[in-house]
């Protein structure tokens, strides 16, 4: 390309173009992708010798104001936070036609969906690209923006796991913070912006929002990264109505302890007032949860009757077990076939593991509380219950006490008769024959620790 090219800036180019150069400095390498609303480019600056990605919006998507104002929202957004987990904007313009171009930091590497389509990444390593998420998004918050749009297409990862958050495009702005009318130019009452799969209950509802949203679309993308699937799925208004309604399912504890559980569980509450406050908060509780991961033994996935015995499948609709792991459908680790157990025993193994789980996870809150593991607080009340079954049994099933002897006894009261008849004989003791002892009344036998509810009220009070 000759000078006199370089001195008029070219039109907006089309998706084949290439060797073209943009706002006279920025030469384009190669097309990167294309989607509705415009092309990516590799695109090189002329002068600095450094590589950069360069959106164009397509002439067709420059008739929508809405597509204008993501792109232009995209440029502030990404341009305003500087935190090495962002993928930052550089350059904003506009060309002789009346086009948007944006220059991105260039990524080089692949997305977090991309990733996940090989299988899931285990929990260990799913906690350190979600902490490094939570990192990011708290840069964002601290400047006054929401993505609301966090999802594993627009998170990438580089050499050694290292993230990079992108796509601003529909985030919400404070418009205090960037700039008078930033706020409020895309955001309508009632409209609903994001990914339904990634919505939290309040986005689905449309609602109004704030930082907590990023928190539960974290939520959602670490279940994945853990499990190979969102907790939810669905199309449409089911899923969102999941969101809305349905508690997450509990997680596996072949692939991940109980701590790691709850803390998701806990970025996926309903009300975001039951969430980590903010990213900090959010990293802190990681953090504690992940030292759960010292104490779990990878064997225990060998030996689980739940582990996956027949192809997973992930969410994007490709297998989630992963040669990369040495895990195939033969459910063998590293050669080992998993133990086969009883259907039966297997069965009611299960049942009681998530019964077992969803117990704790209900108790994980109160431990929270009162400053106690949530294990130690799960025996300290099966202990009582226990206790308190032990001591109803014994007041219940208590034997009746025996007479006392006849010293000091009170005389036993004989029911009155009119006179004796004159045919009954009589023994030694001057007692009928035959007539044996008088029948007790209910409440003499109520006394002696018999049958009825008097009796067992009557034991109960005897303890105290």
């Amino acid at each position: 390309m000759d000078s006199a090219n370089l001195d008029t800036p070219p039109a907006t180019p089309s998706p084949e173009s290439s060797a073209q150069v943009i706002a006279e400095r920025y030469r384009l390498v190669k097309k990167l992708g294309e989607g509705a609303m415009g092309a990516v480019f590799l695109a090189e600056h002329i002068h600095m010798r450094k590589r950069f990605a360069l959106k164009i919006l397509h002439a067709e998507a420059m008739a929508s104001p809405e597509i204008v104002a993501r792109f232009e929202r995209e440029a502030v957004a990404a341009g305003n936070i500087a935190h090495p987990g962002v993928c930052a904007a550089t350059d904003f313009g506009r060309l002789p036609d009346g086009g948007f171009f944006l220059v991105l930091e260039y990524v080089d590497g692949d997305s977090l969906r991309t990733e996940l389509r090989k299988g899931p990444l285990g929990a260990a390593r799913g906690l350190e690209i979600a902490r490094q998420i939570l990192a990011a998004l708290g840069a964002a918050h601290g400047k006054g923006v929401v993505h609301r749009d966090m999802k594993p297409e627009n998170v990438m990862l580089t050499a050694g796991d290292v993230v990079k958050v992108l796509d601003f495009g529909i985030a919400k702005l404070d418009a205090n913070t960037l700039g008078e009318g930033q706020g409020t130019n895309l955001t309508r009452m009632g409209a609903i912006y994001g990914t339904p799969v990634y919505m939290a209950p309040e986005q689905a509802m449309g609602k109004t929002i704030d930082h907590r949203v990023d928190l539960y679309a974290v939520g959602i993308i670490l279940h994945e990264l853990i499990t190979g699937r969102p907790p939810f799925d669905g199309d449409g208004i089911v899923i969102l109505a999941k969101h809305v309604n349905d508690a997450p399912p509990p997680i596996d504890r072949a692939l991940a302890p109980l701590e790691i559980e709850a803390f998701i569980h806990r970025l996926l509450a309903k009300k975001p007032g039951d969430r980590p406050a903010d990213a900090a908060a959010a990293i802190a509780e990681l953090d504690l949860a992940k030292r759960s991961l010292a104490a779990f033994s990878p064997a225990e996935i060998a030996t689980s009757p739940t582990v996956m015995g027949a192809e997973v499948t992930s969410y994007a609709g490709t297998s989630a077990i992963g040669s990369n792991d040495g895990i195939g459908t033969s459910a063998t680790i590293a050669g080992e076939p998993s133990p086969t157990p009883p259907p039966v025993a297997a069965s009611l193994r299960d049942k009681t593991l998530v019964v077992r789980d969803r117990a704790l996870t209900k108790l994980t809150p109160l431990a929270k509380r009162v400053g106690v593991d949530v294990k130690h607080l799960a025996v300290g009340l099966a202990c009582l219950a226990g206790m308190f079954v032990i001591l109803l049994a014994i007041v219940l099933f208590r034997p009746a006490a025996e007479p006392e002897p006849d010293e000091g006894r009170r005389p036993r009261r004989r029911t009155p008769t009119a006179a004796a008849s004159p045919t009954t004989a009589k023994n030694d003791d001057d007692q009928p024959k035959g007539s044996g002892e008088p029948a007790p009344s209910s409440s003499s036998s109520g006394k002696g620790g018999g049958g009825g509810i008097k009796g067992i009220g009557r034991k109960i009070k005897s303890l105290f």
